[in-house]
């Protein structure tokens, strides 16, 4: 009787579940595989080091101001303002060298797994420092996202698609007071239809401002657009003409394919623009959240992220991403 083989599947195995994944197990294991045993161990020991430190710092603290209240100096201003600007330093020298620990392994992973996806997305190009390549402008002036003070740039990417050009670059997009109002990916899909006047196409959220339902324009039929969208134009004619009911239905599967993301979209002089929120920051390697070591998890997110723009395209040729399938019109 034959006995049934024992699973000797490393930790770090990526199995392929999505169509897009397809071919990428064999490419993950000659280039990611090989060299993450040795970054495991640097992120442990990374780990390591930073409790370490924080454990260190803060005896250091406790100790200031221990000594602070055992000598009696606590009444005088001088000591409480230099005791205080000591405990500062040493959070901040803190906060710095315990990110950098981690900031090492981490980047190179990135850069293996980068490299991963370049090798699964044939003509993809890539680059660390997007520059202008996408007008940020544009995407405030169709209200796809918010107007700000501060537009931090990731990684840019750029490739094609079912014969349309496609560009996107990851974005952190902060407010004066640096908090984060829009954290996602910006893209830019070539139509080649030159629409006659900007249409933009808004996702209903608890935030949206109640008088942009008042400037909407009215669309006919296709509930579950009308339920999910609004629609502002310069040009009604334009806009309806954009919105047929194949458009309208590959628009509404769009949040279902990219995890019911609120997306937002625009039309303007022959580009197609999304604006993409994502719950993470897409420039950060090595499972944010959870702060685990974790990068067949990270691989897939990449991929992912570098593989939306070409999920959008496919949803607007009626092809469903998930299973390769062509989807009938709801």
């Amino acid at each position: 009787m034959t006995q049934p083989a024992t699973s000797t599947a490393s930790p770090f195995q990526f199995v392929e579940e999505a169509p897009w994944e397809s071919g990428f197990a064999e490419i993950f294991d000659a280039d990611v595989a090989p060299h993450l045993p040795v970054l495991e161990q640097r992120w442990r020991m990374a780990a390591q080091r930073r409790w370490t430190k924080l454990s260190v710092g803060a005896a250091l603290i406790v100790a200031i101001w221990g000594g602070l209240w055992a000598t009696g100096l606590y009444q005088n201003t001088i000591a409480l303002f230099a005791a205080g600007l000591t405990s500062l330093v040493v959070f901040d020298l803190l906060l710095r060298r315990t990110y950098g620990d981690r900031e090492s392994p981490a980047r190179r992973m990135r850069e293996f797994l980068i490299q991963a996806v370049c090798h699964r997305v044939e003509g993809l190009t890539y680059q660390t420092i997007a520059g202008r390549r996408i007008n940020s402008d544009r995407f405030v002036f169709m209200r796809l996202i918010p107007a700000h003070d501060t537009l931090v740039t990731g990684d840019f990417f750029s490739g094609e698609r079912q014969d349309l050009i496609f560009r996107a670059v990851e974005v952190d997009i902060r407010s004066q007071g640096r908090t984060c109002i829009f954290r996602g990916l910006l893209v830019e899909i070539e139509t080649g239809r030159e629409t006659g006047a900007p249409t933009a196409i808004l996702q209903h959220t608890s935030t949206s401002p109640q008088h942009d339902d008042e400037k909407a324009l009215e669309i006919s039929g296709h509930p579950a657009f009308r339920h999910l969208y609004r629609v502002r134009a310069d040009d009604p004619d334009d806009a309806l003409g954009l919105l047929s009911d194949s458009m309208m239905t590959a628009l509404t599967r769009l949040p279902e394919q990219l995890h019911d993301a609120a997306v937002q979209i625009g039309f303007m002089a022959g580009t197609m623009m999304i604006a993409v929120p994502l719950p993470d920051d897409p420039r950060d390697a090595t499972s944010p959240p959870e702060r685990r070591f974790d990068p067949v998890g990270d691989a897939r997110l990449m991929l992912k992220q570098v593989m939306m723009p070409a999920s959008i395209i496919d949803t607007m040729h009626g092809i469903d991403p998930d299973t390769g399938g062509r989807y009938r019109a709801r």
